[in-house]
């Protein structure tokens, strides 16, 4: 009796909420060649509103800031590329997930973004966005 006791002492001393758990996002951003993109903008969004953000490194590697957990879109942005979206990015708690982005080059046409939706730890379904 004195072990749960004390065991439910302990569980009330450390209050867990879903706001207390957060989770990351890194990955790598290539052009359209594969090679590394240093200084891409990665933007985060939940709805309307970004809620994290990074800069690559010189080898193309990016890490968030640390977020509640939840669904979000990742945004790329750089130079003279396409703007890439990745949608249904999901965010674990205590986790890192992984959202690497190949870059495509903007055409003399009326730029569009790249949109691709996260599913099962890849990128997949490349679409245009409208």
């Amino acid at each position: 009796m004195k072990q749960l006791m004390l065991l439910f002492c302990l569980i009330c001393a450390i209050p867990l909420s879903a706001q207390d758990i957060k989770g990351t996002i890194s990955g790598k951003i290539t052009d359209d060649q594969g090679r590394a993109v240093y200084e891409a903008d990665v933007f985060v969004y939940d709805g309307a509103s970004i809620i994290g953000s990074a800069t690559t490194e010189h080898d193309g590697s990016y890490l968030t800031n640390r977020m509640l957990i939840g669904t979000y879109r990742v945004q790329v942005i750089y130079g003279e590329y396409k703007h890439s979206w990745v949608t249904n990015v999901p965010v674990k708690g205590w986790q890192d997930t992984r959202v690497n982005v190949r870059l495509e080059t903007k055409t003399s046409q009326p730029a569009e973004d790249v949109s691709r939706d996260y599913s099962g730890g890849s990128v997949l379904q490349s679409t245009k966005k409208k």
